[in-house]
């Protein structure tokens, strides 16, 4: 099989990728890329009408499209989006935001993967980074938005791809918006799905860009949901999390009640009872973890305390409140060990004295 080709230089491709080639039939079940185009515009120009891009004015959704491919494929756990001659498009998924997206390593990447058809039309809306609460409530559900801006009707939709990790928050929001969560149907990294419409939104922004036009989509569609929850100080626990856990929880925790926080932990509420609690809220206190991006939905003026590993710091949550023009102040806590191979993965201590001295700056 002789290199593939890309608009520019040429797409190397793997031992593995090549060996494809000399074995019969042996493409029927390892998905091997003929091309990539740098961006679904190019795509679309050398598709010969199978491939149209809506771009979409207005709202701030000028960097913003879906495309529309007829046919098109999604490959591996919603990885990249290709073309029906395999032809892969940067921009999108795993590729989105990568300064050279026909040398990303996922293009070399090869291993069983068996061509599944699906009639009709098919949107894509899973976030190839990841499949926490996060990135579907911030970077999958407003693609719903980008949907309806080109055009489509939802409910004539048949299928909306998500990652191959379902977990009940996705079935739970489909719901509150009105749809079936049968229509739901989940990646996986051994499939390439070939649908006969596909409908590929645009992420809604760089990573950390929080665009207005997609929380007020948020807002609009799911705060109308929330009931009157009477606590206002919450203190958010990790105490079901596996990794990054807070060790002096306890003594914590026990500082924030005598200050009339309550302890909840967001495993045991349901998507709705999620919003309405930081539609409530006046203070959140929270150990750095996906349940943040409820942050959504608080209120204006609502103060923030993000609590870190000193290995592990991302200020998605930091960029979030300043988007939803919230007061924030982050504390940043102590190893009690070694680090481990995998930063995100550190638990940590935090100060009383840090904590109090953050309680003072937010003057709480």
């Amino acid at each position: 099989m002789s290199p593939a080709r890309v608009n520019g230089p040429v797409l190397p491709l793997s031992l593995p990728q090549r060996a494809v080639g000399y074995v019969p039939l042996a493409g029927k079940f390892f998905w091997v890329p003929a091309g990539c185009y740098a961006d679904i515009h190019e795509l679309a120009d050398a598709s010969a009408g199978e491939i149209a891009v809506r771009e979409l004015p207005g709202e701030h959704l000028e960097a913003c499209f879906v495309a529309h491919l007829n046919p098109g494929k999604i490959v591996g756990d919603c990885l990249l989006v290709a073309s029906s001659a395999n032809d892969v498009v940067g921009g999108l998924q795993a590729l989105h935001g990568a300064a050279q997206p026909c040398a990303h390593w996922v293009l070399r990447h090869c291993r069983y993967r068996r061509e599944i058809a699906f009639p009709g039309t098919s949107a894509l809306l899973a976030a190839a980074s990841g499949a926490n609460y996060f990135h579907w409530l911030l970077e999958s559900l407003p693609r719903l938005r980008l949907i309806e801006k080109a055009g489509f009707a939802l409910n004539e939709i048949d299928r909306f791809f998500i990652n191959e990790a379902q977990h009940p928050f996705h079935a739970q929001t489909f719901e509150a918006l009105g749809m079936p969560a049968a229509k739901l149907v989940n990646g996986r990294k051994d499939r390439v799905f070939r649908c006969e419409h596909l409908l590929a939104p645009s992420l809604p922004a760089d990573p950390m860009v929080f665009p207005s036009w997609a929380l007020s989509f948020l807002r609009e569609r799911f705060l109308p949901l929330a009931k009157q929850v009477r606590v206002n100080r919450i203190f958010i626990s990790r105490r079901y999390a596996a990794r990054r856990r807070l060790l002096n929880e306890s003594e914590i925790e026990t500082r924030l009640r005598q200050a009339g926080f309550k302890t909840v932990a967001l495993e045991e509420l349901s998507f709705r009872e999620q919003v309405s609690l930081f539609a409530s809220a006046s203070i959140i206190v929270a150990t750095h973890g996906a349940g943040l991006g409820n942050l959504v939905f608080t209120p204006p003026g609502a103060k923030v305390l993000e609590l870190v590993s000193p290995t592990f710091i991302n200020h998605c949550y930091q960029k979030l409140a300043g988007a939803m023009q919230l007061p924030y102040v982050e504390v940043v806590g102590s190893l009690t060990k070694q680090p481990r191979k995998r930063a995100e993965e550190d638990d940590f201590v935090i100060s009383a004295t840090n904590l109090e001295d953050a309680m003072a700056r937010l003057a709480l």
